[in-house]
């Protein structure tokens, strides 16, 4: 199914399976099935089940799936040195970025639905199995790096954006032309100072650029 899905969307990675029985042969049994791949596209797709039933509203299961996602990539990334200690987690809305899931539950208890149309399941331990079946998951080594420098360009960007706007809105409350930002490049810095004197350094190339940077930093 999950080939199906996925459409022709450029893949970033193999797809990632996984499947597991909790709580084998006791009344509260889950079997826990997802399929996932990464493409190169910025859209979330997830496609959820729950003893064979489409939840197209999605549900418990789901929010359980994202949670423990987000961790476990932020623990492989840190153990693989993809992101270094004291760098801030990652979010799980950036980490979905590009993700295609097709996830499948089948409980053993009655599953609780938010309506008798069961498009969104309830059930709060299903959310709880997910999270499970997720943290014993093996992601390959080359699809966890292809994920996460995927996420690292984005939040790069993402950030370039935003001191962009944080640049034009100052600009714009000192009533100066914003015109001349529009092709601000993430390289500028913000000018402090203590005694509240500013200089202006225009040199030519990366290297001359680090230069008075480091002497005033």
């Amino acid at each position: 199914m999950l080939n199906i899905k996925f459409g022709d969307a450029k893949p970033l990675t193999d797809i990632i399976s996984h499947k597991v029985i909790l709580n084998k042969d006791t009344a509260s049994e889950c079997s826990v099935e997802l399929a996932l791949r990464y493409s190169t596209e910025g859209t979330e797709r997830v496609y959820a089940f729950t003893n064979g039933g489409y939840n197209p509203d999605l549900g418990t299961h789901v929010t359980g799936f994202r949670s423990a996602w987000t961790s476990k990539i932020n623990q492989l990334a840190r153990e693989h040195e993809l992101l270094k200690m004291n760098d801030e987690n990652l979010e799980g809305t950036i980490i979905r970025r590009g993700l295609c899931l097709v996830l499948s539950i089948k409980m053993s208890e009655r599953p609780m639905f938010a309506e008798q149309t069961k498009l969104k399941l309830t059930s709060p331990s299903a959310r709880g199995y997910v999270s499970q079946a997720v943290g014993t998951m093996t992601i390959p080594k080359k699809d966890l790096e292809a994920i996460v420098n995927k996420i690292l360009l984005e939040k790069k960007a993402e950030e370039a954006a935003q001191r962009k706007r944080d640049a034009i809105k100052a600009i714009s409350a000192g009533g100066k032309n914003i015109n001349v930002l529009k092709e601000v490049s993430e390289k500028f810095s913000d000018a402090t100072s203590k005694t509240g004197e500013r200089e202006l350094f225009i040199v030519e190339g990366e290297t001359n650029r680090n230069c008075p940077y480091s002497f005033y930093h």
